[in-house]
């Protein structure tokens, strides 16, 4: 399952938002926190503007924010996990 506490970014078509997901097995007690970025390329290149670089592990390149389409990105990393035999894989 998955259960993010994260906040819609403000402006929804030039933003770099950090989120927050819980995600465990359904049914059963226990999750684990993990961190992704949604962000738009306007948004990386303010936020490039501001610094020399940008690492891009965790983020979720979207043109303008949308809850789907975060929900999507994440569900399709737990499909491509769903071939793992247990949680350390």
């Amino acid at each position: 399952y998955l259960s993010d506490h994260s906040e819609r970014p403000e402006d929804l078509t030039s933003f770099v938002a950090p989120l927050t997901a819980e995600i465990g097995i359904k049914g059963k007690p226990g999750a684990e926190i993990f961190h992704f970025v949604a962000a738009s390329p306007a948004g990386l290149a303010d936020d490039v503007k501001r610094g020399e670089f940008h690492l891009l592990r965790g983020h979720i390149l979207m043109q303008q924010f949308d809850w789907d389409v975060v929900h999507r990105a994440i569900q399709n990393v737990l499909n491509q996990a769903g071939s793992c035999r247990n949680w350390d894989e």
